[in-house]
């Protein structure tokens, strides 16, 4: 079984903790897992398929011993037809699992296959046909049959957590699921609160059921940074409380642990907690990208914004299609550090990826500024304007967590000459 949100990419060599071995310590075998087909006739359905993917992705993401490739570089080929080779050129890697599901009532249908990319050649496929209830049977062959054809070995500790299952309960898991696809972009208060009401449904059927509280603690944290919360301090609070049962359910969960490293970081401005929770993170899975960009962006607020550039370049360089947020925090790195023309060409990149990103608007502005375009920044601010109307700035500046508030007053300051209050 798996994780939260999906997506998991080995970033750094020394981040790596060479504990497992591939063909006798070679290099790494590197996979992508493609997005799994849905084939029901049911659309709705997409969310089981997408949740299956993202599972085996988060699964294999945790052993040292093979490169995983994120979800977002994965899922750029969902739908496309794109020839296996291309697909492994793009991503560097050298195989592909790729598969489809397709669920009737109470039976599941999976069928899977792992290509060796130079030759395009299956080295292992199988089709499982089951009952929805034995789908973590089904996760856990697939996820063993993969470390056989590849021959990886795992180390012992990682023998004991390929054991470890997060739930029994094949409905709390679906409800997870359907509450997943709605989190997965978090993009919305109406999908965080659609994906809270699924979560708390799934925690109803299983209360022990990690995955959905370190899930649900997210969508607090969230709720409160985003501003879409009516209650600030109850949703602050929750957001802690349910974070730490998620650990205390499974300590070695490692969205538990990046996820309340990302809670202690902009809820409380815990750089201390925070980095050591996603440290724990990135130890517990080696792979897993979301817990590297909580520790470079922990990084890029606090003290250590170097830190927080290597980590970055690392992702991006392994996993070529990153989210905004990746150049975002590569560019509050080049900001800390006064090296603006580095941080301009990060925020660029971020704002061609998602153009409304308010990090990118902001601060892209502030630099310009800086650097001596004020007309530019003005600009630049006008559009951040024009797409968030209801932008408050105060709100925003009181959830910028740096450790030295004269960033932050300075930052503001800057700001307000750009709009002409100064």
């Amino acid at each position: 079984m798996a994780a939260i949100l999906v997506l998991a990419v080995l970033l750094l060599n020394n981040f790596s903790g060479n504990d497992s071995t591939h063909r006798g310590g070679a290099d790494k075998a590197s996979l992508a897992v493609l997005p799994f087909t849905n084939r029901h006739n049911n659309p709705d359905q997409e969310y089981f398929s997408d949740g299956i993917t993202d599972d085996l992705i988060n699964d294999l993401s945790r052993f040292s011993g093979l490169r995983v490739i994120a979800r977002r570089s994965a899922y750029i080929y969902k739908r496309k037809k794109t020839d296996i080779q291309t697909i492994a050129k793009e991503l560097n890697v050298n195989y592909i699992l790729d598969g489809d599901v397709r669920r009737d009532g109470n039976m599941v249908r999976l069928n899977v296959q792992l290509i060796d990319a130079a030759t395009g050649t299956n080295i292992w496929a199988q089709r499982f046909n089951r009952q929805t209830k034995d789908i973590f049977d089904v996760q856990d062959d697939i996820r063993q049959n993969i470390f056989n054809a590849l021959s990886i070995t795992l180390s012992k500790e990682e023998q004991k957590r390929i054991q470890l299952r997060y739930t029994e309960n094949f409905a709390a898991y679906d409800l997870f699921l359907k509450g997943q696809a709605s989190l997965i972009t978090r993009a919305s208060a109406v999908d965080s609160k659609k994906a809270q009401q699924f979560m708390e449904q799934a925690i109803a059927l299983d209360s022990k059921f990690s995955r959905a509280h370190a899930a649900l603690a997210l969508i607090h944290a969230d709720a409160f940074r985003f501003d879409w919360s009516d209650n600030p301090a109850q949703t602050k609070a929750s957001a802690i409380k349910i974070g730490k049962r998620a650990i205390e359910l499974d300590k070695h969960s490692p969205q538990a642990h990046w996820i309340m490293g990302y809670v202690y970081l902009f809820l409380f401005e815990d750089h201390t907690n925070a980095i050591a929770m996603a440290e724990k993170a990135t130890a517990l899975a080696p792979n897993d990208m979301d817990a590297f960009t909580v520790l470079a962006v922990t990084y890029a607020f606090g003290d250590a914004p170097e830190k927080a550039k290597r980590i970055v370049e690392g992702i991006m360089q392994k996993n070529p299609r990153y989210s905004a947020l990746v150049p975002s925090v590569l560019g509050l790195s080049n900001f800390r550090l006064a090296k603006y023309e580095e941080a301009l060409a990060a925020y660029d990149k971020s704002l061609l990826i998602n153009p409304s990103r308010i990090q990118g608007n902001i601060y892209k502005a502030v630099v310009l500024y800086r650097m001596g375009n004020a007309d530019d920044a003005e600009f630049q601010l006008d559009q951040l304007y024009t797409l968030h109307p209801q932008f408050d700035l105060k709100v925003w500046a009181s959830r910028q967590p740096f450790s030295d508030k004269a960033v932050l007053q300075q930052l503001l300051k800057d700001i307000k000459i750009i709009r002409g209050d100064g």
